[in-house]
């Protein structure tokens, strides 16, 4: 994987109350400078595990003579107090030093390691932040995402990650963060040892790459819209038994690509068993980033009060906008949440149709197929079992973790800010040209299917962009395109039909059509002339595909299709090939029989013939 120069600042740790408080407090100014093979050791390193905590020889009641106090410009045009002891760095905001003092001087104490017991001690700082001069040097952040300053809004030259780290461009400002820092952020391991196991079980699987490139689509999302594309904060949920693997897809997998947090087994995720409140503060840490909350089951214990929750849970993510309590401030947020639950969302709220309709736009329900590999379209090659790849799914994503997302945003960073024209440009035409492959054109679709449709759109072009930009190998990876149309035909698309072709479908529904169903036993004891009457046989591999199947001769004279309009089809996931050069596979279907060319067309349903 193509490592990138980057330039950031690391964030302090904080005990668990401080990482959990709603107001803005400092984060320790560090580079992570941990030499990378192949790169000058002066290079600082992406893939550096995180340093959270403070170092082992704390700033004596002597040294604090050295401690140094200014004042500097906050991203929100506001003020901050930076404190510096040598290599050591932590802000907070002007406004917290006047409402909380002795609250903001114990987190300098705990944060530089100074020791500010003695009164004296105290007086001295105390002084010194009233003596402090501008330093107009350095920035101070105050919430965590992309660059909020007005004149750079178009064009962020700096992202602040959850653990306070400021991944930066080269033109950036000198930044340091000026909130609490997420032990959730970790890192762990090893990417490119990360990436090249996960790439052997996701490649060509639709739903697992769904979640996969939907986990890093909020590095995108604001680029998306400049390109022209509202794709507004919305949920992605899989559903399904106990046993259905959604929470690897999720919590472990898609969460592995943020980071980890050893002390949770929930790891980089959070769970429904929390308040609306909490979840709304959650979305702000989260801000440019992915949420994960597992099982919507927990959230209430009655199923009246969990729908309501659910329901105004998602409205409000929706609308990304805090509510202002008790004359705060309002603060906006752009996230996509993934989430997990036993059943789907749409029976958990008791409501309207209305109301139901309503939350169907903003929230997209994968139901774990009822096939033998389950999410998975087949079993991943080089595994003996479903099984046993998911418990190498685990290994991976518990030994590896954090790495993937900053690398994406650092190579984004770098590009906004060399040619950012280029970037949205490159964003705009992988969405129209995903939307067109599904007929989901913004002049001719419906608002409820495009707002759908979009979300899809986003996946493909953020795997176009990791790709491009050497983040994720493609070959490691494969073809993503066609799982990903497969994935809107299946479980995007509102208007089911049995295939999602017009003329495929219209042929499935014409019942002067001999279409023989074969999928109980997989074999069709026809005698010849019989045989050579079938214009299609419906098919459903073992624990696979449910598929219609045409010879040559049958394709060419009931729908005269071109190499082409053949061509077209494999591109959208309709046909199936085991071949990357061929168009057709070769099954047997007659008992006794020998195998023989067909053209397979997946099917989501069986035709009510």
């Amino acid at each position: 994987m193509k490592k990138t120069s980057k330039r950031y600042v690391k964030g302090s740790s904080r005990q668990k109350s401080q990482v959990r408080a709603a107001t803005a407090a400092g984060a320790v100014s560090r580079k992570r400078t941990k030499p990378v093979p192949g790169e000058n050791r002066g290079s600082p390193s992406l893939s550096a595990p995180p340093t959270n905590s403070r170092s082992d020889s704390p700033v004596s009641d002597d040294q604090l003579h050295g401690l140094v106090v200014s004042r500097i410009h906050t991203d929100s045009e506001t003020e901050a107090y930076l404190f510096e002891a040598g290599e050591r760095k932590m802000a907070i905001s002007s406004e917290q030093m006047l409402m909380e003092r002795r609250t903001a001087i114990c987190r300098v104490q705990e944060g530089l390691g100074v020791n500010l017991v003695p009164s004296t001690v105290r007086k001295t700082l105390e002084k010194r932040i009233e003596e402090a001069k501008s330093s107009p040097g350095v920035l101070a952040v105050t919430k965590p995402g992309f660059d909020t300053r007005k004149e750079f809004s178009d064009r962020p030259e700096y992202y602040a990650y959850g653990d306070g780290t400021i991944i930066a461009a080269e033109e950036a400002p000198a930044c340091v963060s000026a909130f609490p820092p997420s032990d959730k952020f970790q890192q762990r391991g090893d990417a490119d040892v990360f990436t090249a196991e996960l790439a052997k079980i996701v490649s060509g699987q639709a739903i697992p790459l769904l979640v996969l490139f939907f986990g890093l689509a909020p590095i995108l999302l604001r680029f998306c819209k400049a390109a022209g594309f509202m794709v507004e904060n919305a949920v992605l949920e899989l559903t399904g038994k106990t046993t259905s693997n959604k929470s690897t897809l999720t919590v472990l997998m898609a969460g592995s690509l943020w980071g980890g947090a050893s002390r949770s087994k929930l790891g980089f995720a959070d769970s429904w068993n929390t308040t609306a409140n909490r979840i709304e503060e959650l979305a702000l840490i989260h801000n440019d980033a992915l949420l994960i909350l597992d099982e919507a089951t927990v959230a209430e214990k009655s199923s009246k009060d969990r729908g309501a929750a659910l329901l105004a849970v998602i409205h409000r993510i929706n609308q990304g906008r805090t509510r202002g309590r008790m004359g705060g401030d309002v603060d906006d947020y752009q996230v996509l949440i993934l989430s997990t639950s036993n059943e789907p969302l749409v029976s958990i709220l008791n409501d309207s149709a209305d109301v139901v309709g309503g939350a169907t736009v903003r929230a997209i329900t994968i139901s774990c197929p009822s096939r033998e590999t389950g999410l998975f379209d087949t079993l991943p090659k080089g595994f003996s079992s479903l099984e046993v790849a998911m418990n190498a799914l685990r290994l991976i994503c518990s030994q590896n973790y954090g790495h993937v997302a900053p690398r994406l945003i650092q190579a984004v960073v770098n590009w906004s800010a060399r040619d950012r024209n280029a970037l949205v440009d490159y964003v705009r035409k992988r969405m129209e040209y995903f939307l067109r492959t599904v007929g989901a054109d913004p002049a001719t679709a419906t608002a409820l299917e495009l707002r759908r449709a979009k979300i899809f759109a986003l996946a493909y072009a953020t795997a176009r962009v990791a790709f491009k930009l050497n983040v994720l190998e493609k070959d490691q990876f494969g073809d993503v395109k066609a799982p990903l149309v497969r994935a809107w035909y299946d479980h995007g698309a509102l208007h089911r039909t049995p295939i999602d072709d017009a003329e495929l479908a219209a042929f499935l529904s014409n019942t002067s059509k001999n279409i023989v169903d074969i999928t109980a036993t997989g074999k069709t004891d026809l005698n010849d002339g019989a045989f050579s009457e079938v214009d299609a046989f419906l098919y459903r591999e073992r624990g696979g595909d449910l598929l219609m199947l045409m010879d040559r001769d049958s394709l060419s004279h009931n729908l005269g299709f071109t190499k082409a309009r053949l061509c077209g089809l494999k591109a959208r996931g309709i046909l199936k090939t085991n071949e990357k050069d061929k168009l057709t596979v070769k099954i047997c279907v007659r008992a006794g029989g020998n195998s023989q060319a067909f053209y397979a067309f997946r099917l989501r349903d069986m035709p009510g013939r």
